[in-house]
């Protein structure tokens, strides 16, 4: 003889019912790092706002300037467009690590530990070792492309970012509590 036993409906089991569980939320400080599209998107927009005043400048003087003028004069025209962005960008990075690109896509630059990196290791550790590394002939732009595939690791470092020890991680806005 078989007895029936009454239950509640919280108490009956469905082998097709989700596995519950009480959710607590965790509140932490740990640093959220950047996606890999996000620091490309950041990149990219860093590269089009430098590109823009050279466009400008072409426009202005028109190609045959450009295609009559000398390597050394050439350079001076990309340096002398390029000031302001450059200029901009160093402030940004002394100020918040950050450039143009990477305040837009509200990322930033920080030491593994999470504090500040300081100005000098940006540029210093950072961006001048690679720039002086893709300079080289022949094997300059294969250094370059290594050092951007490293973002494919877990830790999403590239080689600049191991050289300086940094990180790039999504800034967190504070909230003013008083509004």
């Amino acid at each position: 003889m078989m007895t029936k036993q009454t239950s509640t409906p919280l108490e009956e089991f469905s082998p097709y019912q989700a596995p519950t569980a009480a959710m607590i939320e965790e509140t932490s400080n740990e640093l959220e790092l950047a996606g890999r599209g996000t620091r490309l998107l950041a990149y990219l927009t860093d590269y089009f706002i430098f590109i823009i005043p050279l466009l400008f400048i072409l426009f202005i003087f028109g190609q045959e300037f450009m295609l009559d003028s000398t390597e050394e004069q050439i350079t001076g025209i990309i340096i002398l467009a390029g000031l302001p962005i450059i200029i901009i960008n160093l402030i940004l990075l002394y100020r918040n690590g950050q450039t143009i690109g990477k305040r837009f896509f509200s990322i930033k630059i920080v030491r593994v530990n999470g504090e500040r990196a300081g100005f000098l290791r940006i540029i210093f550790a950072r961006y001048l070792p690679m720039m002086l590394l893709s300079a080289i002939e022949v094997v300059g732009g294969f250094i370059a492309l290594f050092d951007v595939l490293f973002i494919f690791q877990k830790s999403r470092r590239c080689l600049h970012d191991m050289i300086a020890d940094t990180i790039v991680i999504i800034e967190k806005k504070m909230r003013n509590e008083a509004s």
